[in-house]
């Protein structure tokens, strides 16, 4: 390769490189969502309350943001959680219907009374308590 090729050669290929290594770096897409976090307006007491000790919490202060529902406050703990169409079907591997119980599965309070909606549709306000719990028999 002659001398006037390497001279325009070797900073492409290094201009080349350089372009690729910081695309590859970056992280997010790029979105305005990836920057923008939602603004936090509260807090909420949450609770689960699993199988002997299986999934438990104790009372723990989360932060509430702008819509914030039932099903995400369980979101926000360290379980795996399971669920479809806004219907918890297990956390933490305690999942409905365990053996023996047909009838078992989740469901959640909001300030001590049982929720008329599903927990994907509950939005939740400043100073609630969401208690998550796990019944053998929904009796």
């Amino acid at each position: 390769m002659n001398k006037s090729l390497k001279k325009i050669f070797l900073p492409l290929l290094i201009l080349t490189v350089s372009i690729a290594l910081l695309a590859a770096c970056s992280g997010g897409s790029g979105d305005a969502e990836d920057v923008i976090e939602k603004e936090v307006t509260g807090t909420v007491t949450l609770r689960v309350s699993g199988y002997e000790d299986m999934a438990n919490l104790d009372a723990a202060e989360i932060n509430l943001t702008e819509g914030m529902t039932a099903l995400d406050a369980l979101y926000t703990t360290d379980f795996v959680i399971v669920a479809s169409d806004g219907f918890v079907t297990s956390v933490d591997g305690l999942k409905n219907g365990t053996d023996g119980y047909p009838y078992s599965g989740w469901t959640y309070l909001v300030n001590g009374k049982f929720a008329e909606v599903g927990a994907s549709e509950y939005v939740l306000k400043d100073g609630d308590t969401v208690e998550w719990k796990y019944s053998l028999t929904f009796e």
